[in-house]
């Protein structure tokens, strides 16, 4: 695992200073460089994720039903997925060109977020530490959706409703569950109360009972009653996992303090993540529509690195998700099937996939 982290280490390095170069020469070729680096490593990956594999049984069966003119049904997949799959299947590998587009996608509007906001070298050093890198290469559709709505949420700023749409809709291709976030263009509608939002942000982190109490009020909603046994739930006793959702939620609460009133939509979106993210602790199903609102802190955290009021305190909470990241590298936990690193030039290629538990 020390050389995945070196591996690791060494790419999210070079990229940061290829960035820092630019911003130092006023060019743009050491952005595109560090973008650059991430699209091949990301695109030759192999077996990295632990849906990998699973999706390269998903795209043969889309392929498979095209060719055979079968009705795709209630097991049908999202229109980006479907459509690329339908044009690469003749490809000696189509899973790889399919993996890979929505990756390049992801980063795109990724680019463009952090592009709109001068915040490329702080928002890539956050796209690494978080562990939004390993995210995307794990959940391949909605890492798509959930570049989409960090760029979108541009929009919700402007009060331009239809472009807002627009890239939900357009998110919604990647995957259904961005439709969530139409009712959110109304974030910037609500005066965030920074108090009680840490304060309820700090007390369900406190609780032991959260998440038992959240499974409980879902399993209500006729719905979901039918669902919650087949929620996929990771294991929530070990201490060192309810320390690490205490440190986010000391990282969260900060962030929300020392941003300014005006970013009330990152506040707010923030906000309704971490307790999504809190109280969903184990239902993982659930636990992935928090992603759209906690990631935005690839945007807030780089705006309080520049308040010079907030710097220290954000730098002391960017060493606290460094060391995470490389104790989950270290110990493989927490990296999604994203370590050890393997590429399309491994002898496990193109058979052999790891076990996954």
């Amino acid at each position: 695992m020390i050389t995945s982290l070196l591996f690791y280490l060494m790419v999210m390095f070079v990229c940061l200073g290829l960035i820092n170069w630019s911003n130092n020469n006023n060019t743009k070729l050491g952005i595109y460089g560090a973008y650059l680096i991430l699209i091949v490593i990301s695109v030759l990956r192999f077996d990295i994720g632990n849906d990998y594999q699973t999706y390269t049984e998903i795209i043969r069966h889309i392929a498979y039903k095209f060719e055979s003119n079968i009705p795709f049904g209630d097991d049908s997949k999202e229109p980006l997925i479907t459509l690329l799959t339908i044009v690469f299947k003749d490809t000696t590998y189509p899973y790889l060109w399919v993996l890979g587009i929505h990756f390049i996608i992801s980063l795109f509007f990724l680019y463009k977020a952090f592009e709109d906001n001068d915040s490329h070298l702080f928002g890539i050093l956050i796209f690494f530490i978080s562990g939004l890198l390993f995210i995307y290469w794990d959940q391949v559709r909605q890492a798509v959706s959930i570049s989409i709505i960090i760029y979108a949420i541009k929009y919700i700023k402007e009060n331009n409703f239809p472009k807002y749409l627009l890239f939900v809709l357009l998110a919604a291709t990647a995957h259904y569950s961005a439709l969530l976030l139409l009712p959110f263009y109304f974030a910037d509608k609500v005066k965030p109360q920074k108090l009680i939002y840490i304060v309820i942000i700090l007390a369900l982190a406190l609780s032991n009972a959260a998440s038992v109490v959240f499974e409980k009020a879902i399993a209500l909603i006729p719905y979901w009653e039918a669902k919650t046994d087949k929620f996929s739930y990771v294991q929530l006793v070990s201490w060192g996992y309810k320390f690490r959702i205490f440190f986010y939620s000391l990282v969260w609460s900060t962030i929300i303090y020392f941003l300014p009133d005006k970013q009330r939509v990152l506040i707010n979106f923030l906000f309704v993540g971490a307790i999504i993210f809190i109280l969903a602790s184990g239902a993982l199903n659930i636990m992935r529509i928090s992603f759209y609102f906690i990631f935005t802190m690839t945007l807030s955290i780089p705006i309080l690195l520049k308040i010079e009021k907030a710097r220290t305190i954000m730098m002391v909470m960017v060493l606290g998700l460094f060391l995470f990241f490389v104790r989950d590298v270290v110990t493989n936990t927490g990296t999604r099937g994203c370590v050890p690193y393997e590429n399309v030039f491994s002898d496990k290629f193109p058979d052999y996939f790891r076990i996954r538990e």
